[in-house]
């Protein structure tokens, strides 16, 4: 007598379960790079957790990261990167075009306390996000005003590998002293580059997150890149360098 499971007969049980094992773990781990963003409100005064996203895939980098990263990978000067400086995020060709060379800011995003310009950053516009952003549609600017929130500095982990994903991420907590309770609805990351003299500024990614953020309350929120397969650690540590 023949011992079957199912349609498949005993002796075909090991090849198939490998068969089914690579199935599984390809779409498991197909989705090898990319990046991910976490937000997490709680009370500055005990710590306690009021709402927290969990770590949530971004859409997709904006244009002027791959630009910046192509600037370093063929060593070569852009002289096309749209900066953050047009009043409208999200209406291509509104901000100024910028060079940006291989130099040693660019990427940066470690800002310090009380600084806007790059880093993690927040607000509350809810216009669709598009790969040709190029801010942050109402960004939240810093101060204890009505509306306005503490950003405290950037910090940014050492480039790890851990359980089959090398990553590196960052993190800032924005305080809200405001008097008031600010709905934030976009997070941002922006990045540092320079044409070897002076630095502007430049949207890396944008999403649409629905955050309230009540008085007394702090906004944690980080950005991780990582990469379940193709990318090694080594990749990762560069960018963090």
């Amino acid at each position: 007598m023949t011992l079957t499971k199912g349609r498949l007969r005993l002796r075909e049980w090991p090849s198939a379960l490998n068969r089914r094992c690579r199935r599984r773990l390809w779409k498991k781990h197909k989705k090898t790079v990319g990046l991910q963003y976490r937000c997490e409100v709680s009370a500055q005064a005990t710590g306690e957790l009021e709402s927290d996203t969990g770590w949530v895939d971004a859409h997709s980098t904006c244009e002027q990261f791959i630009q910046i990263l192509r600037v370093h990978a063929a060593q070569t000067s852009d002289t096309a990167v749209v900066d953050t400086g047009g009043a409208d995020g999200n209406t291509k060709g509104v901000g100024t075009s910028r060079t940006v060379a291989v130099d040693t800011d660019s990427f940066a995003i470690d800002a310090g306390a009380g600084v806007v310009t790059h880093g993690p950053v927040c607000g509350t516009g809810t216009t669709s996000v598009t790969q040709t952003d190029e801010k942050l549609n109402t960004l939240i600017v810093e101060g204890t005003s009505s509306g306005q929130m503490q950003h405290q500095a950037t910090s940014i982990s050492v480039a790890t590998s851990h359980l089959a994903e090398a990553r590196v991420s960052c993190t800032r907590i924005i305080l809200n002293n405001s008097g008031g309770t600010i709905a934030v609805a976009e997070v941002g990351l922006y990045i540092e580059g320079s044409d070897n003299s002076t630095a502007f500024y430049f949207l890396a990614a944008r999403e649409l997150s629905s955050n309230s953020v009540a008085n007394g309350s702090q906004l944690t929120l980080s950005w991780k890149f990582y990469s379940s397969d193709i990318l090694t650690l080594a990749f990762f540590q560069l960018l963090y360098v």
